[in-house]
């Protein structure tokens, strides 16, 4: 039990390095659509290796995997584009906000367990999807520099809100779409490692299709590409290489529910630290209130 908290713990510093990296290669000028080329194609070469070195790969072509084959190609471009937005919108003021509605992702995925697979409601669940929304929307609308003021604040304009909310729907589709084999029966589902290396192969190429069509891209900016979505493709897949475990380890004694929402707590409360320090965004102590509500709606839906 210890291991699987130690890795769980590992796991949301994994995914506060990607939302870092995401940040610093924005900051530094990095292309959108070259730095996710880049990067993915670094993570699917990492995940291909590690999954033939355990033996965990699929045919993916073969007949029986067609099903969840399509479902984690359409997965890998309605998140691929969800991901590139919330990169976009990582801009100087509101980083932390900006980054942390993306990842309220999995509020979509609940609401669509509910409606279409007939999972169980509960008071609970319905609680905490009102104390998030509440939270978000104080978040989204508080302005937290006067007027005048010349330090950065941590609001976001409405253009970057709404950019905001598309790059999280988009993001809660491809989960849709991810979770969607896991309806199907045992010998039709690929092995996690096949499947990530589905995803990421799909986002190299859907990201490499932008970038052949993008003009007036300087050296600088192909360079910070490159540097920043090769370090992006690493802590992809380390991410990838311990979730995978975690899972397993928590499925064992039945926590397995943990993994998402602490995982998802842990990062916008680290992110938004990083923020605070590396760009010196001003919170207020209501704004601090506010995301801990988040992450308090979130153990109420999940768990």
């Amino acid at each position: 039990m210890n291991k699987a908290y130690l890795l769980l713990a590992l796991l949301c510093i994994l995914w506060t390095l990607v939302a870092i990296v995401l940040s610093e290669a924005k900051q530094r000028g990095a292309s959108v659509n070259h730095f996710y080329c880049f990067g993915s194609a670094t993570a699917v070469i990492l995940l291909f290796l590690a999954g033939a070195a355990v033996r965990g790969l699929n045919n993916v072509f073969a007949p029986e995997y067609r099903g969840a084959l399509i479902c984690f190609i359409a997965a890998a471009l309605f998140n691929g584009t969800g991901q590139a937005l919330c990169m976009s919108n990582l801009k100087q003021g509101g980083r932390a906000l900006a980054y942390a509605i993306p990842q309220l992702s999995f509020l979509l995925i609940y609401a669509w367990s509910l409606i279409f697979w007939k999972e169980p409601l509960s008071c609970r669940g319905i609680g905490g999807i009102v104390l998030i929304a509440g939270a978000i929307f104080f978040l989204a609308t508080r302005r937290t520099a006067k007027d005048g003021e010349p330090a950065q604040s941590s609001s976001l304009e409405p253009k970057r809100i709404l950019i905001a909310f598309a790059s999280m729907c988009l993001i809660g589709g491809g989960q849709i779409l991810m979770a969607t084999p896991t309806r199907f029966s045992a010998d039709t589902l690929l092995s996690p490692w096949s499947g990530a290396c589905v995803l990421q192969a799909s986002n190299a190429f859907f990201f490499l299709g932008r970038s052949l069509i993008m003009k007036n891209v300087t050296g600088q900016q192909l360079k910070c590409s490159l540097r920043g979505g090769i370090l992006w493709g690493f802590c992809a897949a380390a991410c990838y290489a311990t979730l995978l475990p975690t899972l397993r380890l928590l499925g064992e004694i039945k926590q397995a529910g943990l993994v998402f929402p602490i995982g998802s707590s842990m990062t916008i409360l680290l992110f938004t630290g990083f923020t605070v320090l590396r760009f010196r965004e001003k919170l207020t102590a209501a704004q601090w209130v506010a995301f801990a509500a988040v992450v308090a709606g979130i153990f109420l839906v999940k768990l």
